[in-house]
């Protein structure tokens, strides 16, 4: 029996009306830049990065609840980062993550999602707030 064909996830962001493609990427730095030249030959449009095997950060929550040991237990990871610009405005594409919540998380709960890239949304009042300095809202 054919195997059905694997899909990837595309997150698609809209950077705010104030922002510019400087504010797009977090860490500028330890990401490499490649030109895609039908997108602008004169500046890079993709952004990668990617981290060698080690322990997930997750592990020191389950370790101490199951029996055996978890040390060998590895991830790596890579993410890129494609700039397009629309009516103006840039689209980070793939560049963030976010969970949307009922109510402001416990400080455990943050601390977890952001050692996985993932931001909090959650309601305060009748608006949103979120804890990466106001990208999502």
């Amino acid at each position: 029996m054919a195997r059905k064909p694997r899909r990837e996830k595309l997150t698609v962001s809209l950077l705010k009306e104030e922002l510019g493609r400087d504010d797009a990427l977090r860490d500028r730095d330890a990401l490499t830049g490649y030109r895609v030249p039908g997108i602008d030959k004169r500046r890079h449009s993709l952004f990668a990065a990617s981290k060698p095997p080690h322990p997930p950060p997750w592990a020191k929550y389950l370790s101490p609840h199951v029996s055996g040991d978890l040390a060998g237990l590895n991830t790596s990871s890579a993410a890129a980062v494609l700039l397009l610009e629309a009516a103006g405005r840039i689209v980070p594409k793939g560049a963030d993550r976010a969970v949307l919540l009922d109510a402001k998380p416990q400080a455990d709960l943050l601390v977890l999602l952001d050692s996985q890239g993932i931001a909090a949304i959650w309601r305060n009042g009748e608006s949103f707030v979120d804890n990466a300095g106001g990208r999502f809202v």
